[in-house]
């Protein structure tokens, strides 16, 4: 039985943070170099070698190198995950290397938190039942950025769903928000110390009991009251009111 030619190749150390939105890094495979000196910072290396020439003629050439490999991000049972972890320097990955080429592959292989810093994280779910990739908008995702600050859950209707949802946690600004693609929306706003509800139709309350505490309840436009209404000090109303009046 054939084996595969993509093979554990060594491990290695990152030595510089991953750019945001690539899959590649710079990253020292300390296996294959492992009385490398000094920091693993991304440098050049320079060997000079006497080597005979066929008339037994020693001549010098010079090899010239780098102490580091670029690799690109291998989800390797990431199931899902479609951006690579934000790596930072110093953190330990996995190489891989396919064959004898110059093709490396990395994953993350241990939990350093103490190495790890900010980071944009994205799954998704694809929504497609027919041939073509999936994209934001025929996948169902959840998005979680620390760079940016926020949380995304975003819902697709590309299989005939009748509505899309997404959801938002806003930490940079305050705010969490509740919306469909028709209009209807709940957003809470921190600084405001205010929440907006918005639909196209009506918002209902069922309960026996309704307790609303306020220094002043405002309604605007036509009110109609089935049933008594009681202590209505700090209550205005303003267009026509139906029923009862206050």
């Amino acid at each position: 039985m054939r084996e595969s030619n993509l093979k554990m190749y060594s491990m290695g150390i990152v030595i510089e943070t991953k750019a945001r939105n690539s899959d590649y890094i710079k990253v020292t495979p300390i296996e294959d170099l492992p009385f490398q000196n000094g920091s693993l910072a991304s440098q050049s290396i320079s060997h000079k070698v006497n080597i005979p020439d066929g008339k037994g003629i020693k001549r010098t050439s010079t090899l010239e190198g780098a102490t580091h490999i670029v690799a690109k991000w291998m989800p390797n049972g990431s199931d899902n995950r479609i951006t690579p972890p934000d790596v930072s320097s110093g953190e330990t990955v996995k190489i891989y290397r396919f064959a004898d080429t110059d093709e490396y592959y990395w994953c993350t292989v241990f939990r350093e938190p103490s190495l790890r810093k900010q980071e944009t994280v994205n799954y998704s779910f694809s929504n497609v039942k027919g041939s073509g990739a999936f994209d934001r908008d025929s996948s169902y995702s959840m998005e979680v950025s620390t760079h940016d600050k926020y949380i995304r859950v975003h819902t697709s209707n590309s299989d005939g769903e009748p509505y899309t949802y997404d959801i938002g946690i806003d930490t940079s600004n305050g705010k969490v928000s509740i919306a469909d693609n028709i209009g209807n929306s709940i957003v809470l706003d921190s600084p405001s110390s205010s929440a907006v509800v918005t639909t196209n139709t009506s918002i209902t309350l069922k309960s026996p009991t309704v307790n609303i505490e306020a220094t002043n309840v405002k309604i605007k436009g036509d009110m109609a009251v089935d049933g008594e209404i009681t202590g209505t000090k700090g209550i205005t109303v303003t267009n026509a009111v139906h029923g009862n009046n206050i």
